[in-house]
């Protein structure tokens, strides 16, 4: 009787323990797992257009400029960064454009840019058919020295007043 008891308790004492060794090592791995996704850079940016007054003596006239931010979400400092930021106006003619050179982009520390537009603000606004667009395109250098690539579009749509994200890579 006392060694069918001492063994249905040493199967009874071995199932949990497997079992809580199991559980505990899943989390750690899952925890693991996001120390390792977070400790990456993870480029982001934003565009917004915003109206400004390029001379005080004159308060009416008004001049747009979309401001680009590009940032990095993550804990690990992206390194040399090279790409470009640029401004389509209409469909065939010169795009604005902006060269992005930096040797790193950390989380604290954004890169920004304006892409001023020449003209008076009301112009672009009062036309439904203007075209603003802002497209990124960059490569840095992220864990293990490997290139990384980061797209993103940006258009400006007329309804909301805003510059929208078409496309994020």
């Amino acid at each position: 009787m006392w060694p069918i008891l001492s063994l249905l308790v040493s199967i009874f004492f071995g199932v949990v323990g497997y079992w809580l060794g199991h559980r505990n090592a899943s989390i750690a791995a899952r925890t693991l797992a996001l120390n390792i996704k977070k400790a990456t850079p993870h480029i982001s940016s934003r565009s917004e257009l915003r109206m400004y007054n390029p001379s005080p003596s004159n308060p009416n006239v008004r001049r747009l400029a979309v401001h680009a931010t590009i940032y990095n979400d993550g804990d690990l400092i992206a390194g040399n960064i090279e790409g470009e930021c640029s401004l389509t106006i209409e469909k065939g003619k010169q795009p604005i454009t902006k060269i992005i050179r930096a040797d790193s982009l950390s989380a604290t520390f954004p890169w920004e840019t304006d892409l001023e537009l020449s003209g008076d603000a009301r112009w672009y606004l009062s036309r439904p058919d203007t075209i603003l667009q802002v497209d990124i395109d960059l490569v840095y250098v992220a864990l293990g020295n490997q290139a990384q690539h980061y797209r993103a579009r940006y258009h400006y749509d007329h309804n909301q007043s805003t510059m929208i994200a078409d496309k994020l890579d």
